[in-house]
Parts: structure tokens; C-alpha cells; sequence
């Protein structure tokens, strides 16, 4: 299961920093908003693949799997948002390195979430 959870979230992520990149650099839109909607994108992919490949066996019934995982991409934009903010805006780190760490971070509290609270297993 954590290798699939992890190649589902490289799929995600890739999808993330990827319109992070393009929207941070090449429109010079604010560094949190291009966190936002780079995630945006990432947890489209990511939800559609943990539900179909890595969760599948989950007995959760689908309603109440898709309430909890919105309850978890909420908690991870909050937590890239604002770490983000916080790294980049207020303390003018490097843009990349940042967004590596502190996605790398938060995908260990998701990991946890999406394993123990979305899908039970």
C-alpha cells in the first residue's frame, strides 16, 4: 500500500509543482495563490487515484470517503498556504525549496489522514 500511496503522490505532486511552476514563474502570480491552485490540481489526481488504485478495498461508503478526503485537501492547503507564506513572503527562502519541503511535510500528515480517517484501513 505505501508504495502505490507513494507513486500516487508523485503523480499528484508532479501535477502540483508543475502548475505551481508555470503560474509562480511565468505569470508571477502570488506565490500563495500558485500554491493553491497547483494543489488544486494535485488532489483531483490524487483522489481519483487513491480511490480507484490504492484504496480500493476501503469498506468506507463513497459519500462519506469524499466528505473526509475534502476535509483532508483542506487541511493540507492550509498547512502548504500558510507554510508557504510564512517561508517564502515573510522569510524570502527560495521558492523550489521551499515548496519540496513543505510538501514532503504535509505529505506525512496526509499519509496518516488518508490511511486512518478517509479509508480505514
Amino acid at each position: 500500500m505505501k508504495v502505490k500511496y507513494t507513486i500516487v503522490s508523485l503523480a499528484a505532486t508532479a501535477t502540483d509543482f508543475s502548475v505551481f511552476t508555470f503560474l509562480a514563474w511565468s505569470t508571477e502570480c502570488y506565490v500563495v495563490a500558485a500554491t493553491l491552485l497547483g494543489m488544486g490540481c494535485g488532489a483531483v489526481v490524487s483522489w481519483t487515484l487513491h480511490r480507484l488504485w490504492v484504496f480500493a478495498h476501503s469498506e468506507q461508503p463513497p459519500s462519506s470517503k469524499r466528505i473526509l478526503y475534502a476535509s483532508g485537501v483542506l487541511l493540507s492547503f492550509f498547512l502548504n498556504a500558510s507554510l508557504m507564506g510564512i517561508l517564502v513572503d515573510c522569510l524570502l527562502l527560495p521558492r523550489l525549496a521551499c515548496r519540496v519541503f513543505v510538501a514532503t511535510s504535509v505529505w506525512a500528515v496526509l499519509f496518516w489522514f488518508n490511511k486512518r480517517i478517509v479509508f480505514k484501513v
